[in-house]
Parts: C-alpha cells; sequence; structure tokens
C-alpha cells in the first residue's frame, strides 16, 4: 500500500494511536501544516528534547527567541520566573569565554580560573585584541596590568588589602577636578570624620586645610603661600612650628616682618662674622693678637675687637681701621668705648672722627708707648 488517506485516525481501542514502528521514518511534505490544538508529548526533534507541559521555547515571526517568555523583546530573551540564575555558560577546561560584536569589532568575557577578563579591542573576525581588565577571585580589579605590584603601569583597586594605587610613566596618575564654584576637590575622613581638604579658593588658588576645629592649613596664591585656619584664610591666628616643634634654617632673600606691616617692622639683614683690626698712622707695628668679631642686624653693625701689639710708633692720629662695613658720617648714630688694658671702660674721648666713612675709628692714644693693646666695641649705622 503507498497511500492511505484518512479523515480522522482513532485507536482500536484505548486512547493510543501508534505511527509506525521503532526505526520507521514519517515524513511531512513541504507546505504541510501539522496543527496540534492538544499537546505533544515525549516529543523529540535533533537539537530539541521537549518535555514540557507547556511552551518552553517560543520562536516568532521576526526571530527573536523566547525562553520562558511567549513574547521575547530581544534577539534572545530568557525569563527565569522566580529562579534568579537565569542562565549558565559552561565550558570543560580553564576558560569559558563571551563573545560580544558589533559592527565595529568585538570584545569578550573570559572566565578563566575563577577570575573574570575583559578582552577587547579585537576586530569583526575576532582577532587582534588583548587583556584591558581582570577581576581576580580575590576581589582585587586591574586595569591594564596583570600584576598587584608597583613597578608596572596600570591602575589597581585592591579588594584584598582595600587600597587603590595607579602607577604611569612619565606622566601625572591621577587627575581630579572641580567645576564651576570654588571649594573642595579631595576630602579626608577619619574613622568617619572629616579631617581636612584639597581644594580651591580665589579660582585658581589650591589650598590644603583642616577641618577640625582650630586646626591650620596653607593656600598658594599669586607670589605667595598664605595662612589657613578652620579651612578658610586666616591672618595673625596661625603659627610656623611651636615651642616643642620648631623649623630648622630660614633661607631669605628679602626682608622679614616681625611685629607689624611697615617699612620700619622690615629686617631686611643678618649677618655673623670677623674682621682684622690693624693700627693706622702707628708706623709699622708687629701684632701677637688681631681678634675682630661683628654681628649686623639691620643697618646697626656691632664691632668687637681686641688688638695686642709691639714697636709702634704712636701719635695722635693713631687709629684702628680695618671695620668690616662703612658707618654712615653722623655722630649720632655712633657710639662705643675703646680701653688702652690700663683703664677698662674708659670713656672714649675723641673716639670717632670724619674719617668714620673710610672704615676707621679714631682711637685712644696711648702716650710714650710703643707696645700695648686696645680692646673694645663699637656701634656704628650703614648709610
Amino acid at each position: 500500500m503507498s497511500e492511505v488517506r484518512v479523515n480522522k485516525l482513532s485507536p482500536r481501542s484505548g486512547t493510543t494511536v501508534t505511527l509506525g514502528d521503532s526505526g520507521d521514518t514519517i515524513t511531512i511534505p513541504s507546505g504541510v501544516t501539522l496543527a496540534n490544538s492538544g499537546t505533544f508529548t515525549n516529543f523529540q526533534s535533533t537539537g530539541i528534547d521537549d518535555n514540557a507541559t507547556s511552551t518552553a521555547i517560543t520562536i516568532d515571526s521576526s526571530e527573536r527567541v523566547g525562553i520562558g517568555t511567549a513574547s521575547p523583546a530581544v534577539s534572545l530573551h530568557v525569563n527565569s520566573g522566580t529562579v534568579n540564575a537565569t542562565s549558565i555558560f559552561e565550558s570543560t577546561d580553564a576558560n569559558s569565554i563571551v563573545w560580544l560584536k558589533d559592527s565595529g569589532g568585538s570584545m569578550n568575557l573570559d572566565s578563566e580560573s575563577g577570575n573574570l577578563k575583559f578582552n577587547m579591542g579585537y576586530d569583526t573576525s575576532f582577532s587582534g585584541g588583548s587583556e584591558r581588565m581582570r577581576i581576580e577571585s580575590s576581589g582585587n580589579v586591574l586595569i591594564n596590568t596583570t600584576s598587584t605590584t608597583l613597578t608596572n603601569e596600570g591602575i589597581r583597586l585592591r579588594g584584598d588589602s582595600n587600597i587603590i594605587n595607579a602607577i604611569r610613566d612619565s606622566n601625572p596618575s591621577l587627575y581630579i577636578g572641580r567645576n564651576t564654584t570654588d571649594g573642595s576637590i579631595g576630602r579626608f575622613y577619619k574613622d568617619g570624620a572629616i579631617v581636612g581638604d584639597i581644594g580651591v579658593n580665589n579660582s585658581d588658588n589650591l589650598y590644603i586645610g583642616g577641618d577640625a576645629s582650630n586646626h591650620s592649613g596653607i593656600e598658594f596664591a599669586s607670589l605667595s603661600v598664605l595662612p589657613r585656619n578652620n579651612n578658610a584664610l586666616s591672618s595673625n591666628s596661625v603659627d610656623l612650628g611651636s615651642s616643642s616643634v620648631l623649623w630648622q634654617d630660614a633661607y631669605l632673600s628679602g626682608g622679614l616682618y616681625v611685629g607689624g606691616t611697615g617699612t620700619a617692622n622690615k629686617l631686611d639683614d643678618y649677618e655673623e662674622g670677623t674682621w682684622t683690626p690693624a693700627l693706622v698712622n702707628g708706623g709699622s707695628p708687629s701684632y701677637s693678637t688681631q681678634d675682630g668679631k661683628y654681628t649686623k642686624i639691620g643697618r646697626m653693625v656691632i664691632c668687637t675687637f681686641y688688638l695686642v701689639y709691639s714697636s709702634a710708633s704712636n701719635s695722635s692720629s693713631t687709629r684702628i681701621s680695618g671695620l668690616p662695613f662703612v658707618g654712615a658720617d653722623d655722630p649720632t648714630t655712633r657710639q662705643g668705648y675703646v680701653s688702652d688694658g690700663a683703664e677698662t671702660n674708659r670713656t672714649a674721648d675723641g673716639l670717632w672722627s670724619t674719617s668714620i666713612s673710610t672704615t676707621a675709628i679714631q682711637a685712644i692714644r696711648v702716650q710714650n708707648s710703643s707696645s700695648g693693646n686696645y680692646q673694645g666695641t663699637v656701634i656704628i649705622f650703614t648709610s
């Protein structure tokens, strides 16, 4: 029999109709519609096994596939209902890779031994890319690096130790900013409480400030460094150092204003040194001691000396020369004493002469003596 045409097949007994025997093939010709108003059970086709009691997979007219949904919204729409795990991608070796591709290129997500790698930069033929980021099983996030050490370039969010570091060759590795208004750019906390800020004031002044009460800071203004207190500019309230914590040296090329901001408060020079006292108009004396020291504070110069000599020819015009600075020729700005060794603290009668501007002081003449000593302190003011 080559052809049987029926309108209905009913079982001879029971509720089951069997088509063919094991190993037989039943062909449904092209163009034939197999209508189903009931339920297929134990239906099998190549690649699909369906033992469900309801629709498991839907392929709509737009070729969208729905699993767990009869109305797929995209090319593949999976709805697991109340089951949280919607899909599993599994391989039997150390890597499981999911590819993503668009018209411009491709990338993949690679699960490798518990680490998730983001491999990017591939072309549309899935070649030419490399790893750009990975999330390790320890919680570390590594960007443009595969190592947690600080010797290579890259960004590391260390989940295993709660630190962030960024390394870059020959260029800044951190850029942070603030738009529109002045204020904090970076804020720092200790045990949940704010302790300080790095920010901007007056549009372009960088500042570092403490936020705790009466804590200082500094602001970098145009050609000046300004004091801050309570995270705001503050005048005459911030010390440089303290009684127990000192700065070492201050190197200044200009002046120091002490106790005020006027010209009279400016200390523009301080110097210590030595000078060599010698006799003038004393013949050709021999010296066993020529000791001179000075301290200069602003215009004032305090000079001390001790001079021991012999073989001198004294005269009324004998002077001591060698002062380290030229003094102003003004008797109101000169004072001092000179002793000849026998009369200490003697008033220096005739000590000064009009030749003071030649850095010489008029000394007390020692009568009828070719040897002796002079010692004294002289204060002069420079012009």
